[in-house]
């Protein structure tokens, strides 16, 4: 070894206990009383619990009856594309839930596509919260049945 590197001495043992207690005791002096810290965590539940129950909270949706939405529909000349939508779909919902049938489908059964209609409303209502941005997108997805129109044309002229 070269003139500059000293040798460290290894600390005797009791040296380094020593260290670690004295290290330790300082902690302890520096930390919070055990007493204060649990009145500490008392009251932020109590202030937690203040804040939650004070808050009010969210009402659920009602669904009216099928029949009330029904008249609804009857009524709906006044009525946006988008109103008139959103309340076809809370009457699918009510009779569904009413009596268990689907109201769209030809047998009182949910179909895949029955479904999807239903789906694809409320993504439409929940997405265009405005009358006109909803029948914008209404009428960008909405295509005419080709042999339904055609149908239509025939009978029409056999009349």
């Amino acid at each position: 070894m070269g003139d500059n590197e000293k040798l460290v001495e290894p600390k005797p043992l009791e040296a380094n206990q020593m260290e670690v207690i004295e290290q330790l005791k300082q902690k302890l002096d520096e930390s919070v009383p055990k007493d204060e810290y649990q009145k500490a965590v008392d009251e932020n539940k109590k202030l937690l619990n203040e804040m939650v129950n004070r808050r009010p909270a969210p009402k659920a949706e009602e669904l009216k009856s099928a029949r009330e939405y029904a008249k609804e529909l009857q009524n709906s000349s006044h009525m946006s594309n988008r109103k008139f939508i959103e309340t076809s779909v809370l009457y699918r919902d009510a009779y569904m839930a009413e009596t268990g049938r689907d109201p769209w489908s030809d047998n009182g059964e949910p179909t895949p596509d029955t479904t999807k209609v239903a789906e694809t409303f409320k993504a439409l209502l929940e997405d265009n919260k405005d009358a006109f941005a909803f029948r914008t997108k209404l009428h960008s997805i909405m295509r005419d049945d080709q042999n339904l129109l055609a149908k239509l044309k025939s009978n029409k002229r056999g009349k």
